[in-house]
């Protein structure tokens, strides 16, 4: 995503410079890793496999998300850039990543730099269907060699044993985690996440809705959706989903402040946009002197 939310970039590591960005890592992103690979290492082992296949597997999974992530962001990144803004850095941190872009922002220049990073899984989705094409393990053991056997693994199927066909899980995993990654950040209308704000975006290009309007549109939808993914996480116990929605929450509740407060054209989201702080619209009015036009943004 690119840079509307911090996500406490204080706490961050340098890692090294790529591509003339710098980029960083969270603190805590080492123990999520870690967590990651020997969470459930105990819990497989009691099945009576081998161990190692799993800790490689999921070290392997851990590399490719976060791989994935960085080159999401070089993708809001690179819109950024072309698009005549700096792109100074880029942190990875548990939830994914962040892209600290400057750009002239527009509402199309937002769109685009928004759709960018999404538009990333594609290629990378090409690319891990090539490999599974090319280089799958095959055999008995490792299940059928069509489209169809690997369509089935890959939405609700079992996998394969890590034992016998490790590298032919990997291969799915890359796959699964490029639509998922795409599914996640263009379909969900949540702000902070890109789908927020292509959403927010798009009905600002097409119904030309005041800031405040905008505003309230998105605090609705990003908290449906939000608590709606709060309670999916809290039933399946999966605690790192819930971190996730409570930020998004969080994320949320500071917009309805800045609205609330009748600062909205100062938020990040829309202070660019027409009525926002940088972009003043003019009014007609009139008074018993007769009619003029007044410069301002538009709040609550």
């Amino acid at each position: 995503m690119s840079s509307y939310a911090d996500p406490g970039e204080n706490n961050s590591l340098f890692l090294a410079p790529l591509c003339g960005i710098d980029i960083y890592v969270h603190a805590f992103l080492p123990y999520y890793a870690l967590y990651r690979v020997f969470g459930q290492v105990a819990q497989y082992g009691s099945t009576g496999h081998n161990v190692w296949p799993f800790i490689i597997f999921n070290a392997i999974a851990v590399t490719i998300l976060f791989g994935t992530v960085l080159i999401h962001e070089f993708g809001h990144s690179f819109m950024a850039i072309k698009l005549g803004g700096q792109v100074p850095k880029i942190l990875l941190w548990p939830f994914g990543g962040l892209a600290y872009c400057s750009f002239s922002r527009e509402i199309k220049n937002q769109l685009y730099v928004s759709m960018a990073g999404p538009a990333m899984h594609i290629p990378l989705l090409a690319f891990w269907m090539l490999l599974y094409v090319f280089t799958r393990q095959t055999g008995p053991e490792c299940g059928g060699t069509d489209y169809e056997s690997m369509l089935h693994l890959g939405f609700g199927g079992a996998r394969y044993s890590l034992d016998d066909c490790l590298w032919n899980n990997v291969i799915i995993e890359g796959m699964m985690l490029q639509v998922m990654l795409f599914m996640f950040n263009v379909f969900l209308p949540i702000y902070p996440l890109d789908g927020g704000k292509i959403f927010i975006c798009m009905v600002a290009l097409c119904c030309k809705c005041e800031v405040p309007t905008l505003a309230k549109t998105c605090i609705g939808i990003s908290s449906f959706f939000g608590l709606g993914l709060l309670g999916i996480a809290v039933l399946q116990q999966n605690y790192f989903m819930g971190f996730l929605c409570i930020w998004i929450l969080y994320q949320v509740y500071n917009m309805y402040k800045f609205l609330s407060s009748g600062n909205i054209a100062n938020h990040p989201l829309f202070e660019h946009m027409p009525g926002g702080h940088y972009n003043p619209v003019v009014h007609r009015e009139r008074d018993s002197m007769g009619t003029y036009n007044r410069v301002g943004t538009s709040n609550c």
